[in-house]
């Protein structure tokens, strides 16, 4: 969760070679070191910064594309991605390239962002990606109407909730030699979605802080930890639950080897 943003950070903010000459190590490596933590600073200030200015743009006449001038295009992606996962609605942000646009399209679980792009296909200098996101490249001078159109389709878009299957398992049950057997069924994704577990309220979890900013959360439940990043905006919801589907993920620190387990979602009615 530190090293990945670390080395992520080089190619959005400037080149990435920083990173591959910190992986491949040699002379003045522990200088790379440093540029790729205050790149990765940098990112983190500017994806809070865009974050807020995106809000407002959204709240506007446009509740889906939002273009900001001044927007560095190696961060949007990201940012269109927390802004898809917290409204659940699909979302552009687009910014100014060598005289052109550059935009990422994010959609929730249920959308197509290669079936909104298609019909526009013509206009467009660039485009691809999958069904969840997709990135485009525009003329400046096609950018209204191509705006026009997503902000009319994203509006129209149906999106199904998903359709989720967990098992009732207690993550205390769920031990490292038996999730590393299913993760060999990985790598999970499209097409292969990770198993999802379920553990219901029982009323006597404490929520915990975790990490130092107070946004997330941790759910004490039967001996163990369940991470609810981004937790303390959905306490609420949180407390008065019926439970929690939760995944497993492998985690290394100090240099040892553990399980973790992420809240994906937050159950509130009954389960079926």
């Amino acid at each position: 969760m530190k090293v990945i943003p670390c080395l992520n950070a080089a190619g959005r903010m400037e080149l990435a070679d920083t990173a591959v000459a910190v992986l491949c190590g040699g002379g003045g490596t522990d200088g790379k070191v440093e540029t790729l933590l205050a790149l990765n600073r940098k990112r983190q200030t500017l994806s809070g910064k865009i974050s807020e200015e995106a809000a407002v743009l959204l709240s506007g006449s446009a509740n889906h594309v939002a273009l900001g001038e001044s927007w560095p295009v190696g961060v949007l992606s990201g940012v269109a991605s927390r802004i898809c996962s917290v409204k659940s609605a699909p979302v552009v942000l687009a910014a100014p390239v060598n005289g052109g646009i550059r935009g990422t399209l994010r959609v929730p679980e249920g959308g197509d962002a290669m079936k909104v792009l298609d019909p526009i296909s013509p206009l467009l200098d660039a485009w691809g990606g999958h069904q969840y996101a997709a990135g485009f490249s525009v003329a400046r001078d096609k950018w209204d109407d191509v705006s026009t159109y997503l902000e009319d389709a994203l509006s129209a878009m149906e999106v199904e909730e998903p359709f989720l299957t967990a098992l009732d398992f207690p993550p205390g049950e769920i031990s490292m030699k038996s999730w590393k057997e299913v993760v060999s069924l990985g790598p999970f994704g499209n097409g292969n979605p990770a198993p999802l577990f379920f553990v219901s309220r029982t009323g006597g979890e404490k929520l915990l802080p975790l990490g130092k900013d107070g946004r997330h959360l941790q759910i004490e439940s039967g001996g163990e930890r369940l991470l609810a990043f981004d937790g303390e905006r959905s306490r609420n919801e949180i407390s008065s639950s019926s439970g929690w589907l939760y995944r497993p993920r492998l985690d290394y620190w100090r240099g040892r080897e553990r399980l973790q387990f992420i809240v994906d979602y937050i159950v509130t009615g009954d389960i079926g």
